[in-house]
């Protein structure tokens, strides 16, 4: 479970940072919902991986 620790904040990072990067890249609106959508889906995800599996 160490591993966990890096990990779901590092996934957090790189999904802000694709995001932004679509978002200066292309100055298109779909970056703004990949940072409001899949973000909290990580964390629900994580939040269901770490309670309900172990």
């Amino acid at each position: 479970m160490k591993g966990h620790r890096i990990l779901i904040p590092s996934a957090h990072l790189a999904l802000i940072a694709l995001g932004i990067f679509i978002l200066f890249n292309t100055g298109h609106d779909d970056a703004i919902t990949f940072i409001i959508f899949f973000v909290p889906a990580t964390i629900v995800a994580a939040f269901l991986v770490r309670y309900l599996v172990t």
